[in-house]
């Protein structure tokens, strides 16, 4: 009996949804639909009912689900009793992002390491999404976070959030009362963004988005703090765009509305090298998936 197979059915079953289900188990849905196939072929049953509205699972398809969740989740435990055993005690984890996107996951996946792997020494290198891919490549890092997609045929990556560009303006400013905010409506504003230096190419991105619907953007203030730009915007030194992930609470008499006019997907992965999934990348990679979905809702 194929892993493989019953990890893309328990995902189906839970999901009812093939796109979802691809995702949760990071395949596509063509092959997703293989697996099950091959699972139903194998069994000699249909497990799931499905046309182009709905998916649901059959008599036989309910009768596997209880034992097939039973033993996965005893299977689960039994592989992290085993990496935890596998692990070194000064295992080294090196790890590429940069600390002012505030990842909304990572505190939470630092806190489960820490608790559950703590032999493994986290070592943060400060690198942006595009260098993070030059530094798997190079061996530098085990593991970073990049905007996907990505194109690289030695890299493996792992969905995690997807957020957006947002404006962070006066509650009272006359594009308060729309959204999303068109970014043709941002011609004249006074705009705050974060420093080049953090990430070249999603800033040079960005801007050329700005200027998509007018002229080249009036930016008056670039900054490396993520907490500093709301502070700005409440002085009335302009009005902040930033990447929905760093958002938290707004002082009062802020709002923040997402910016349109653009493509304004911003997907968020774990990347490592695929032929380097060691105990301490597949250790981490589990908290991540963990502390994702507790985090879900704040990525924006």
């Amino acid at each position: 009996m194929n892993l493989r197979r019953l990890r893309a059915f328990l995902a189906l079953a839970d999901e009812l949804n093939f796109r979802r289900a691809a995702e949760r188990v990071a395949v596509t849905q063509p092959a997703l639909s293989q697996q099950i196939k091959e699972l139903e072929d194998e069994l000699g049953a249909t497990l799931f009912e499905r046309d182009r509205r709905h998916v649901g699972l059959t008599r036989a398809g309910e009768a596997l689900l209880g034992p097939v969740r039973e033993a996965m989740d005893r299977l689960d435990a039994a592989f992290a009793d085993v990496r935890r055993l596998g692990l070194a005690t000064d295992r080294t984890l090196r790890l590429g992002y940069v600390e002012y996107m505030n990842l909304p996951f990572l505190a939470g996946s630092l806190r489960l390491m820490r608790e559950r792997y703590p032999g493994i020494v986290i070592e943060p290198h400060e690198l942006y999404s595009a260098a993070v891919v030059s530094a798997l490549a190079e061996r530098r890092i085990d593991l970073g976070f990049a905007f996907a997609p990505l194109d690289h045929p030695d890299l493996a990556l792992r969905p995690l959030v997807t957020g957006c560009w947002m404006l962070v303006l006066p509650a009272d400013h006359r594009l308060a009362a729309l959204s999303p905010v068109a970014v043709a409506e941002l011609a004249g504003e006074r705009l705050i963004l974060f420093a080049r230096h953090l990430n070249p190419p999603l800033h040079d991105a960005l801007m050329v988005n700005l200027a998509s619907a007018g002229p080249e953007p009036n930016v008056v203030y670039r900054t490396a703090q993520g907490q500093l730009g709301p502070s700005l915007v409440a002085e009335g030194v302009g009005l902040f765009v930033v990447a929905s992930y760093i958002l938290r609470e707004l002082p009062t008499g802020l709002v923040a509305r997402p910016l349109a006019g653009f493509d304004n997907r911003l997907p968020l992965a774990a990347v490592w090298r695929g032929d380097h999934r060691t105990p301490a990348v597949r250790a981490f990679l589990d908290v991540l998936a963990e502390s994702c979905g507790s985090a879900t809702g704040s990525a924006g």
